[in-house]
């Protein structure tokens, strides 16, 4: 819980993960966004009331992508031998190839169980507890306790319920995902994408740890918004500054090809601009 309250996504889909197929996750990342749409009309159809399957149901439903369902079956598949589907679908939206806000929102309508175009906290709950218990068997995280998955549920109700009707529309739902930076971490990671929000966030937190080191070095305090030439500090004691931050900033063995490029003029200096 402590962890809950510290991090907005409970700190489940961070960290390193324990046993990942990575082959896997490459395959899911080519499966075309419309391909997982006609399954999921496909299981809407066939068995709408369905929820746990056994192997031959998920057969039935999912082998038309054949593309490595049997594995991802099995790293889905429950100690009872059942497979959720929802933890699938979740799994499917999230990783395939497609337009984020397509997938966001079919994300959003595989939770709103009533058709009402809301979430309630209830619906809430199952999106929270079939998305992150799918992405901890892919991933091998350990999987979050339903009290957990309760808890955070209930803050993440807090946090996103803007109108404070006690549901969360879609446009809720999308600034919640945009803003989120353990979501923007993961998506980074294992998608390969990111919101332009949370990336010119990384850019001005990144671009102020160098500015840091900057004002060490040279012994002046420029502010950011300052465009001016001077003042210049020695390469040397800049090198200083990067080395005692480089687990921060930037990979040791990456520090000194940066230097090659800031000093253009080859004089042993780099000024502010």
């Amino acid at each position: 819980y402590y962890n809950i309250q510290k991090r907005k996504m409970g700190g489940f889909i961070s960290g390193k993960e324990k046993n990942v197929d990575q082959t896997l996750i490459d395959v899911l990342r080519k499966i075309k966004l419309d391909e997982v749409s006609k399954l999921k009309a496909f299981y809407d159809s066939k068995y709408p009331e369905t929820f746990k399957l056994d192997f031959l149901l998920y057969e039935d439903i999912f082998s038309e992508i054949n593309i490595k369902w049997e594995a991802l079956g099995k790293r889905l598949m429950d100690a009872d031998q059942t497979i959720d589907v929802f933890e699938v679908f979740a799994v499917l939206f999230t990783f395939c190839d497609g337009l984020f806000e397509l997938k966001l929102k079919e994300l959003f309508i595989l939770f709103d169980f009533d058709g009402s175009g809301e979430i309630d906290f209830s619906e809430m709950y199952l999106a929270l507890q079939s998305t992150l218990l799918g992405f901890c068997k892919l991933l091998g995280f350990p999987a979050p306790s339903s009290i957990d998955v309760k808890a955070l549920s209930t803050k993440a109700m807090k946090m996103i319920d803007a109108n404070e009707n006690d549901n969360i529309d879609f446009n809720e739902f999308s600034e919640w995902i945009a803003n989120d930076e353990e979501i923007q971490d993961f998506f980074v990671e294992y998608l390969s994408y990111q919101t332009r929000e949370h990336a010119l966030k990384q850019f001005q937190a990144l671009y102020h740890k160098y500015l840091d080191c900057f004002n060490v070095a040279s012994g002046f305090q420029v502010k950011a918004e300052e465009e001016s030439k001077e003042p210049k500090c020695d390469i040397s004691k800049l090198r200083e500054q990067l080395m005692l931050r480089k687990e921060a900033i930037i990979p040791e063995t990456e520090i000194e090809e940066i230097l090659l490029l800031l000093d253009t003029k080859k004089i042993g200096k780099v000024d502010y601009k």
